[in-house]
């Protein structure tokens, strides 16, 4: 057997091994679990977008002993956006000889695949007489009583009005961002090994295509303004799509650190404010947004490239 054969049955059978732990709950399982799309993508970027599928169905295959079901979620929740940050990030201009697909508009497109998985999710849920807000918050409630039996019902209640606003568009910006970052480890490691097929992007200098944005302002707009149902789906929509520029904001904020005396000291401080403000999501995206027009700005001016610092072409 080629030896590249050999490393793509090892690819997705390692996949299928870390993502096992999920299977049994618990903090340590998710944390485990966290990577085992990493290797189908290690597999793509170094091997080649055809290596990731072979790699993907190995997975796929040895799940499918314990279930049809888990299978399904291995492929919905590894598989898909595995493949579709692979695909597009082997992708070149006309010819093979063109610019690579810029990571902005890989994010973007991550983004607005979570965003439609999630409003088909919520669109297929029972319905209820509350709407879907209603639905979920009960499907949340019948989580937290069985997660959390030893506290009183009227603890499980707060907690379950407090997750069922925000735990739909956490999920799916959790599922794009997960694949980005496990994106940026795989292009570490198959570099270090001389086996990338794309050269690092630079990711400090992230640009975000244009379409993004402004599906992301038509949808906020959605949000503010639509009753009922289209409201609730729109304001959970809405912060997926956002994620490419939160995305910008933290990249904004790196290199505004960067350029200051103490830039650990600095950065620190920001993730801290992170972690304890409760609507600092929202507030980079909103920096994300400042960052997009300044830079529309200089390019109009002149003073951009207008490139993701790989030497593609951002819009």
């Amino acid at each position: 057997m080629p030896k590249d054969s050999v490393l793509v049955v090892i690819a997705g059978l390692a996949g299928a091994a870390l993502f096992f732990p999920a299977l049994a709950g618990g903090a340590a399982g998710a944390m485990v679990s966290f990577a085992s799309a990493l290797p189908l993508i290690m597999a793509g970027l170094g091997l080649g977008f055809r290596s990731a599928l072979y790699a993907a169905a190995v997975g796929t295959v040895a799940l499918a002993a314990l279930g049809a079901a888990v299978a399904m979620a291995f492929l919905l929740v590894d598989v898909l956006p595995s493949l579709l940050l692979v695909g597009l990030g082997l992708r070149r201009g006309p010819g093979g000889d063109g610019e690579w697909y810029p990571i902005g508009k890989i994010a973007a497109a991550l983004s607005l695949v979570a965003a439609m998985v999630l409003a088909s999710i919520l669109v297929g849920t029972p319905p209820h007489a509350g709407g879907i807000e209603g639905g979920v918050l009960e499907a949340v409630r019948h989580a937290v009583d069985a997660w959390a039996p030893v506290l009183s019902q009227e603890e499980r209640q707060e907690i379950a009005k407090a997750l069922a606003p925000i735990l739909p568009w956490q999920m799916m910006k959790s599922w794009a961002l997960r694949v980005l970052i496990l994106g940026v480890v795989a292009q570490w490691a198959v570099t270090r090994m001389r086996r990338d097929l794309r050269p690092t992007p630079g990711y400090m200098a992230l640009e975000l295509p244009s379409w993004s944005v402004v599906t992301f302002l038509l949808v906020l707009g959605v949000a503010v303004t639509g009753p009922g149902d289209v409201g609730y789906l729109a304001r959970n929509a809405g912060f997926v799509l956002g994620l490419p520029l939160f995305l910008l904001g933290l990249a904004a904020v790196h290199a505004q650190a960067g350029r200051g005396r103490s830039p650990r000291t600095v950065l620190m401080a920001f993730y801290v404010g992170y972690v304890v403000a409760t609507w600092s999501y929202a507030a980079v995206i909103v920096l994300g947004l400042v960052e997009h027009w300044v830079r529309l700005r200089q390019r109009r001016l002149g003073g951009g490239s207008g490139r993701d610092g790989d030497g593609s072409r951002s819009a």
